[in-house]
């Protein structure tokens, strides 16, 4: 395949913008990491939901105030069982892969505090089935 006559081009990267030499014609950016920072930035513009800057702790923490519950230990949701702050984690009472939207999956109405085995073990079963099979696994081990 023969080469075509170099055309000066301006690179495709909005914060580049530098000219360079199109050997082949077909070049959009002036070099590889130029094409990858583009990539980049345009991942993170399309993303549905990017992560704040705050850790866990954080988010758990405002999420607690907000349902004005104290921060020492609360039930779990399902088997009861304290945890802490730093233990526990946020449960959908009605499935992630049964919700449809994103308003759906951050309403904090389908949120519950559970502890780590019980959200584990739940997966994307229904609560209300998830709860009789706690109560009947208690019952079992009594």
């Amino acid at each position: 395949m023969p080469k075509s006559e170099p055309v000066e081009r301006k690179c495709a990267n909005s914060k580049c913008g530098k000219t360079f030499l199109d050997e082949w014609g077909t070049q959009r950016y002036c070099d590889e990491l130029c094409k990858k920072r583009e990539r980049w930035r345009k991942q993170k513009q399309t993303q549905l939901n990017p992560r704040g800057g705050y850790n866990r702790k954080t988010y758990i923490q405002l999420w607690l105030d907000a349902l004005k519950l104290s921060d020492a230990t609360v039930g779990c949701h399902y088997c009861g069982e304290q945890v802490t702050v730093d233990t526990f984690v946020i449960d959908h009472v009605k499935p992630k892969a049964e919700l449809k939207t994103r308003a759906e999956v951050q309403d904090i109405r389908n949120m519950v505090i559970a502890c780590k085995s019980c959200n584990l073990k739940k997966g994307a079963m229904p609560a209300e089935l998830f709860k009789q099979w706690v109560e009947y696994e208690k019952a079992r081990d009594a």
